[in-house]
């Protein structure tokens, strides 16, 4: 199954608790067999050190926005 996670922060750019958590799940999904795209904050040139088979890693910037910019362009991302 292929899944889109959006979350504000992925390894190694990581804001909160919750972006553990959303790391732990994506792994557990990956175990299982799934295509996980993961669409976070962050630079752009971030040294992804999550590489793994089906993991894809998408980084849209912050910019002077908050969480509630970057919910909108990862909405529109998606669309």
């Amino acid at each position: 199954m292929k899944i889109a996670f959006v979350t504000l922060g992925y390894s190694p750019v990581r804001l909160s608790g919750l972006d553990n958590s959303g790391e732990r799940l994506v792994s557990a999904l990956l175990g299982k067999g799934h295509n996980i795209s993961v669409i976070c904050g962050g630079p752009k040139d971030t040294e992804e050190i999550q590489a793994q088979a089906g993991l894809e890693i998408i980084r849209l910037p912050f910019g002077s926005s908050d969480w509630i910019g970057f919910s909108w362009r990862a909405g529109a991302f998606l669309s």
